[in-house]
C-alpha cells in the first residue's frame, strides 16, 4: 500500500470527527484486500459506536482474522452488546448473547446479572444462560491459564464476585438460580458469603442452591463440594449432597478424587454421612464403574453410617457381579461377617476366575469355622496359581513338616504316608528340612528321617544325603540308608552302593547287595521308553 494511504488510515484512526467512521466503513467494501485490511484496524482503533453496530450488525460475514482482532481488542464491541444485551428484542439480545460468548467479554458480567435479575426482563433466560457459560469460561481460563492474561482474569474474577455476592443478597427476591450457580462457580469455601449460605435452610437461596448442588456438573462446582470432605469442620449440607447424588458423572468423579486413597479426616467426615444415595439399588450405575471405582465406592460406603443392610447388598452384588477389583473389595469386606450367607459367598469365591480373589476367600475358610473347609482348601493345594496356593499354605500353617517328623513315632503307619504327603505339599520348607534332618549330627535323627523318605517312597529326592549316609559311622545308619536307595535307579546310586560291598559290616554289605539286586530286577521289568510315531516326512507327529 502507497505510504500516502497508510498515513490516511493513521489519521482516520486517531481522528476525533465523527465522519472518519463512514469513510471507513465504506472503505471495508473495497475490492482491494489491503485497503480493506486498513479499513478495518483503524476503525477498530476508533471508540466509535457506529464501528460497533457495524461489526455486530455484519459479524456473521466477517472474516475470521477480523473476528479474533476483536477479540483480542478487549472491549471493542462492549457498549453495543451491552445495548443489544438489555434490548426487549429477543433476536438483538440472542445475537449479542452469542457474540459476548466468543468475545468472551467478561465486562458485560455486571450487565448480564443485572438483565437476570431483573423479573420485567422478556430476555432474562438469555440474559441467564449467557451470564452461567461466561462465567463457567472465565473459570475455565482461571483454572488453565500459566500466562500474563492470568493477571487480568484474576481482575475480572474479583469484579465478578463482587457483582455476583451484591445480587445474592438479593436472592429471595429474583430467585435466580443462574446468578446463585455463577456464584457457586467463582467462589472459595472462605468466602464470608459461601460460609453462611447454607445457615438457614429455609431461606430462597438455599433452596436454590442445595438443588443446583444436587445436579451441576460445572467442574469448578464439584470440585467445590468434593472439597468438604477435607474439611475440618464441614458443612452437613455439602457432605449430604455430595452423598446424595447418584448421577453417573459425579459419583465417578467423586470415587476418582478418592483413588489415592482416604485420609483421616476424609474418612471422619464420610462417617458422618447416613445415607450414600448410589447405595440404594443403583445396580447399572455400580456396574458401569472400573474395578478402581468399585473398590473405592464399597470402602466408601463401609466407612460412612449408611445401614448395615444396605451396605452387604453392595457387598453382595460386586462379589456376584462386580469386576475383579470389585470382588476383591467385597471379599475383604465380608471378613468380619460371620453369617451364614457371608460363609457361602465366600465359598463360592474360592473358585473366583481372578486368583486373587479366590485366595483372599480361601484365607477366609478356617477362621469361618465352615464345615469341610479343610476339603475347599486341599482342593486349591494343585492350583495353576502361586497365590493360590500360598494362600492355602498360610491357611493350613499348622501342617508343617516339623510337626510331622516330631508326630512320626508316634503315628500309626497308614497315617504317616498321608498325612506326609499332605505335609510336603502344603509346607514348601519339607524338602529343605528332610536334607537337614539327614544330615544331623544326631544319629536319632538321621534314622527317622531315612525312615521318613522310605514312608513317603521320596528316595529318588534325597539321593544325594542318602549316598553320603552310606559313609556314616553308624553302621546301622548305612544299612537304612542302602535299603531306602533300592527304589533309585540312577548310576550315581549303583556306583555307591557297589562301593558299599566293600563295606567293613556285613549288614550293610548285604543290605547293599540286595538294593543292587532291586534296582536290576526293576530295570529289567521297566517297560522301555515309548517311541512316538514319525510322518512319512520323518517329522515327529
Amino acid at each position: 500500500m502507497p505510504q500516502e494511504f497508510e498515513k490516511t488510515y493513521e489519521f482516520l484512526a486517531r481522528s476525533g470527527n465523527a465522519a472518519a467512521t463512514p469513510v471507513l466503513i465504506a472503505a471495508l467494501r473495497s475490492e482491494a484486500i489491503d485497503i480493506r485490511d486498513a479499513a478495518f484496524a483503524a476503525m477498530l482503533q476508533r471508540s466509535s459506536r457506529k464501528a460497533e453496530a457495524y461489526f455486530l450488525e455484519h459479524w456473521e460475514t466477517l472474516p475470521d482474522a477480523w473476528r479474533m482482532k476483536i477479540k483480542q481488542q478487549m472491549g471493542a464491541m462492549t457498549t453495543i452488546l451491552r445495548e443489544h444485551l438489555l434490548s426487549t428484542s429477543r433476536p438483538d439480545c440472542e445475537k449479542a448473547s452469542a457474540i459476548a460468548l466468543e468475545l468472551e467479554d467478561f465486562d458485560l458480567l455486571r450487565t448480564l446479572t443485572t438483565a437476570t435479575e431483573d423479573k420485567n426482563n422478556e430476555n432474562r433466560d438469555i440474559a441467564g444462560r449467557t451470564l452461567v457459560s461466561l462465567v463457567d469460561r472465565l473459570r475455565k481460563l482461571l483454572d488453565e491459564a500459566t500466562d500474563a492474561r492470568k493477571r487480568n482474569l484474576v481482575l475480572w474474577r474479583g469484579r465478578a464476585i463482587e457483582t455476583l455476592e451484591d445480587s445474592m443478597r438479593r436472592c429471595s427476591t429474583h430467585q435466580s438460580e443462574e446468578i446463585v450457580e455463577s456464584f457457586l462457580m467463582l467462589t472459595s469455601r472462605e468466602h464470608p458469603m459461601f460460609r453462611h449460605l447454607f445457615d438457614t435452610p429455609t431461606s430462597q437461596v438455599y433452596k436454590i442452591a442445595l438443588a443446583i448442588l444436587k445436579r451441576t456438573m460445572r467442574p469448578a462446582i464439584v470440585r467445590l463440594i468434593l472439597s468438604v470432605f477435607q474439611e475440618t469442620a464441614p458443612c452437613a449440607t455439602l457432605l449430604g449432597a455430595a452423598a446424595w447424588r447418584c448421577d453417573a458423572g459425579f459419583v465417578t468423579q467423586m470415587l476418582d478424587f478418592f483413588s489415592g486413597g482416604f485420609s483421616e479426616v476424609e474418612l471422619r467426615n464420610i462417617k458422618k454421612i447416613s445415607r450414600v444415595g448410589w447405595s440404594d439399588g443403583q445396580w447399572e450405575l455400580l456396574a458401569g464403574l472400573t474395578g478402581r471405582q468399585q473398590e473405592i465406592a464399597l470402602q466408601f460406603l463401609i466407612a460412612s453410617s449408611q445401614e448395615r443392610d444396605a451396605v452387604f447388598a453392595v457387598i453382595h452384588f460386586l462379589l456376584t457381579q462386580g469386576k475383579s477389583e470389585g470382588r476383591l473389595a467385597a471379599v475383604e469386606a465380608l471378613a468380619s461377617d460371620r453369617g451364614a450367607v457371608a460363609s457361602q459367598l465366600i465359598i463360592n469365591a474360592t473358585t473366583d476366575e481372578d486368583p486373587e480373589v479366590a485366595a483372599a476367600a480361601l484365607r477366609q475358610l478356617r477362621h469361618r469355622g465352615i464345615p469341610g473347609s479343610l476339603k475347599y482348601l486341599l482342593a486349591q493345594l494343585d492350583s495353576e496359581h502361586e497365590i493360590v496356593r500360598l494362600a492355602v499354605r498360610q491357611s493350613l500353617e499348622e501342617f508343617s513338616f516339623a510337626k510331622y517328623l516330631a508326630a512320626f513315632d508316634l503315628m500309626a503307619d497308614d497315617r504317616r504316608e498321608t498325612t506326609g504327603h499332605l505335609v510336603r505339599k502344603i509346607d514348601e520348607h519339607s524338602d529343605d528340612l528332610l536334607r537337614t534332618e539327614l544330615t544331623s549330627d544326631m544319629q536319632s535323627r538321621r534314622r527317622r528321617a531315612i525312615e521318613v523318605v522310605e514312608c513317603l517312597g521320596i528316595a529318588a529326592e534325597m539321593e544325594q544325603p542318602l549316598l553320603q549316609l552310606l559313609q556314616c559311622d553308624d553302621y546301622l545308619i548305612r544299612v537304612s540308608a542302602a535299603n531306602a536307595l533300592a527304589v533309585c535307579k540312577s548310576d550315581k546310586v549303583i556306583a555307591g552302593l557297589r562301593e558299599a560291598l566293600l563295606d567293613r559290616n556285613v549288614r550293610v554289605q548285604e543290605a547293599a547287595e540286595m538294593s543292587l539286586q532291586t534296582i536290576a530286577e526293576n530295570r529289567l521289568t521297566s517297560p522301555p521308553p515309548s517311541r512316538r510315531a514319525k510322518s512319512p516326512a520323518g517329522e515327529t507327529e
